[in-house]
């Protein structure tokens, strides 16, 4: 690693090996004034932190992690920084670590290289045939084992966070990424935070690879594992889907990778991040124009709305897991219909549904999240869009993918997704 401690204007920076300095300068002088770095793809953003994407000048690019700077958050990025050089050192691949910087008061970011044509191992297991996939298993199991014989507790352990890259010479090889969370215990990790560390990865692979997971437990303790073990892990991924499908839930209604929220005058815009505003403005206008008259008391009313260009796209999607969590699909946003129900809120109920967040649109919304995540075969969720004059609610519109034959009625897909709300 370089020297520790270098001032670059207000940053205090420290450098690692080969890092593009005169590239990463350019970004904390950006970051520093408020904007964005020039050519920075934002690839993910949520509560805790936002990445960006920097391509190279003539290489690999640059994946630049900024975290704000919270007086509960104790430094993920220098602990990061910290347990990459680790990794390296106890020759486990892991992403190269180039720089991490602290801007006092303000955020703290770790810059690592791109890892050229990889994935995550959880994409290449979907796709991948038998033979390719009982191997990714074994060096899934082989790299866990290493982690925790070394005394190295993940504490984050999924296929979302094992990339697979190619080597001409040697094959498909593992490599980490996010170790912001891993801990260094001075012994071999005890059987209690093994379990916990395979029990995400059990999980995960639940849902990439289905029965052929239990490869994972059997290569990782071997054909006579302890059946109490077994058990174990088992139980604790039970635990740990229930709680990742609650976290899952919850961010339909936060700014997250997969969504976002803002406002425009009186509405307010609950939207998957492949929804432009503008497309679902352009539905509620022709939903109108389809059925001018306002709805009468309490009521609700949907119409079908041809040509969006907004959401995923029509029919089946390879995973309702992945569809839920609202991030843009192949070949989205795509042209479609979209089913517009709006619900106009009256009297008591309705002013305290608005007031407390649960009014039949959000209703709608967060259940049609919940159901495909957790499988089922509904109608994909597009947009939420409330109006509020003076603080109260006046009326929502939810938007999700028709998926129905259009000569049918334009509500029958919706009002089978929305029978709760009776």
């Amino acid at each position: 690693m370089g020297r520790a401690g270098e001032r670059v204007g207000p940053w205090t920076v420290e450098w690692g090996d080969a890092a593009p300095r005169a590239l990463l300068r350019g970004v904390l002088d950006a970051l520093a004034e408020g904007a964005t770095p020039a050519g920075a793809e934002t690839v993910k953003r949520s509560a805790s932190r936002s990445v960006l994407r920097l391509p190279g000048a003539s290489g690999p690019g640059v994946f630049v992690k900024c975290y704000p700077q919270r007086r509960r958050l104790r430094a993920p990025a220098r602990r990061e920084f910290a347990n990459l050089g680790r990794l390296a050192r106890l020759e486990i691949r892991a992403v190269e670590p180039l720089a991490v910087a602290r801007l006092p008061g303000h955020f703290e970011l770790l810059a690592t290289r791109e890892l050229a044509a990889a994935e995550p191992v959880g994409q290449r297991l979907a796709a991948a045939r038998p033979p390719e996939r009982d191997a990714l298993l074994d060096a899934l199991a082989l790299l866990a084992r290493r982690l925790h014989e070394a005394g190295l507790w993940h504490r984050d352990l999924h296929t979302g966070n094992v990339l697979v890259a190619d080597a001409p010479a040697s094959g498909p090889a593992l490599v980490l990424v996010d170790v912001q969370r891993l801990r260094a215990l001075p012994l071999p990790l005890p059987a209690p935070l093994r379990v916990r560390d395979l029990a995400l990865l059990y999980h995960d692979l639940g849902l990439r690879v289905g029965a052929a997971r239990e490869r994972l437990l059997e290569r990782y303790r071997g054909p006579a594992a302890p059946p109490e073990f077994v058990a174990a892990v088992e139980r604790a991924a039970e635990r740990h889907g229930r709680r990742r499908l609650r976290s899952r839930g919850r961010r339909c209604v936060r700014n997250s990778t997969g969504f976002r929220i803002e406002r425009r005058g009186a509405l307010r815009f609950y939207r998957r991040a492949d929804a432009p505003v503008e497309a679902i403005l352009s539905a509620l206008e022709r939903h109108r124009a389809q059925d001018p008259a306002p709805c009468a008391g309490h009521g609700s009313r949907t119409t079908r709305v041809e040509g969006i260009r907004a959401g995923p796209p029509p029919g089946p999607p390879a995973s309702l897991f992945d569809r839920g969590q609202g991030a843009a699909e192949a070949g989205a946003p795509a042209v479609g219909p979209v089913a517009v129900t709006e619900f106009r809120e009256r009297g008591l109920a309705g002013w305290l549904g608005g007031l407390l967040g649960r009014h039949r649109g959000m209703r709608a919304w967060r259940e049609a999240h919940a159901r495909l995540l957790r499988g089922h075969s509904v109608p994909a969720p597009i947009a939420l869009v409330e109006e509020r004059r003076a603080g109260r609610l006046r009326a929502s519109w939810f938007l999700a993918r028709h998926e129905g034959d259009p000569a049918t009625s334009a509500n029958g897909d919706v009002l089978r997704l929305l029978h709760f709300l009776k």
